[in-house]
């Protein structure tokens, strides 16, 4: 058989992507202005697309889409409420998340085909391409509701799952390495004013 897969053809029986999703939290209030909220959930995700390869006349491949993949998430959320009170007001929550599946892209079974030599595939789950395991956003509220709010945002997030590679050979095992971490930092003012009868804001 030739090495490498040549077109990839569509199906119109492909069945819908189906989410199941399951989820337990409890919020508790900690004083009249500061509540916390811990929840727990589950993803069972199911009918993602892959590719099956098929042989034509005993000697040329092709790949069509089917329902074959498979992903499961599974994870925890901490939040933390400062309501604004007093010119001061605070958001802070932390999720720890776990998703893995068969594969993270339709075209997986036909790109690894086309690899040179061909990698063989397997159904064992991986980390999927998003599974971002921490996020952490975190707002600083100071000011007055209806006259002047500045809000102080930040966020970071662990990095996401690769494939190393070099020369477009891969060096490891499927999404087993990290790109790196991020962080981003927002400054969001609100100035509050009453012109000719009408209430703008400036921000």
């Amino acid at each position: 058989y030739p090495e490498f897969v040549g077109n990839t053809i569509g199906n119109a029986d492909l069945e819908p992507q189906r989410t199941t999703m399951y989820e337990i939290g409890l919020q508790q209030e900690l004083t009249p202005t500061i509540g916390v909220t811990l929840t727990g959930y589950y993803k069972d995700i199911r009918n993602l697309l892959g590719l099956e390869i098929h042989i034509k006349n005993d000697f040329k491949k092709f790949g069509k889409y089917v329902n074959r993949n498979y992903g499961a998430v599974r994870g925890i959320t901490l939040s933390f409420e400062k309501r604004l009170t007093d010119g001061f007001g605070a958001n802070v929550d932390y999720t720890y998340q776990i998703a893995k599946g068969d594969a993270s892209d339709p075209n997986d079974d036909y790109n690894k085909a086309q690899a040179s030599p061909p990698i063989e595939s397997n159904r064992s789950l991986v980390p999927l391409s998003w599974d971002r395991r921490h996020s952490l956003n975190a707002t600083v509220t100071l000011g007055t509701p209806n006259d002047f709010i500045a809000s102080l945002i930040g966020r970071f997030g662990s990095g996401l799952p690769y494939t190393p590679s070099l020369v477009n050979q891969r060096t490891g095992l499927e999404n087993s390495d990290t790109r790196p971490s991020f962080y981003t930092v927002d400054l969001y003012c609100t100035k509050y004013i009453t012109f000719n009868g009408m209430n703008l804001s400036l921000f």
